[in-house]
């Protein structure tokens, strides 16, 4: 899954050439916008975790244990990409519950049960496990969202692309101001 910020703004970067050429800076434009772009990223790298364990019950360190970060920076936009494998269903805060061993887990804001699963070690693997079928084996371990469909949730991706244009328009300044004081 890809989180894209492809505008970063006709009027802004207009801005900032206009800003640039009066001092005769102009050349340095792409320097500027391709620092201030990195920065943005890196920080989105950063805080997607926070964001997926707002919205889920896992933890930070969890999600970005399971997650894989790509991202590319090119003219205009910037592309970050999340990819990673299902999450045993235990790491989202998976509790036994009910009258009939039901265990609920899921999103913060509600989530399910699964009936009759129970949380135990089998096979040397701690989480969640549901029978299949009527006998005792075979056991199937329940596994929540990958790290991408987390991030393809409305609340998290657009916390995310709001954050990424609220850094870059911080770095920008500053990389404006850099240029313009000589260091």
């Amino acid at each position: 899954m890809a989180v894209r910020v492809e505008e970063i703004g006709e009027k802004k970067l207009q801005r900032i050439v206009s800003v640039l050429s009066v001092f005769g800076k102009g050349e340095e434009f792409y320097h500027a916008v391709g620092a201030a772009m990195k920065r943005a990223t890196d920080s989105a790298k950063t805080q997607a975790g926070r964001y997926a364990a707002e919205r889920y019950k896992i933890k930070k360190g969890e999600f970005m244990s399971h997650t894989k970060i790509g991202y590319e920076v090119g003219r205009g936009g910037i592309s970050i990409s999340f990819a990673g494998r299902v999450i045993p269903l235990i790491e989202f805060g998976g509790t036994k519950g009910g009258p009939h061993g039901d265990v609920t887990a899921g999103p913060k804001d509600g989530g399910g049960s699964i009936h009759m699963a129970f949380i135990n070690f089998v096979g040397g693997k701690y989480g969640v496990w549901e029978r299949v079928g009527r006998k005792a084996y075979p056991l199937e371990m329940k596994y929540g969202p990958s790290t991408g469909h987390m991030m393809q949730d409305e609340q998290v991706s657009e916390k995310l692309v709001q954050h990424i244009e609220d850094v870059f328009d911080q770095r920008i300044e500053h990389e404006i101001t850099r240029i313009l004081s000589g260091w």
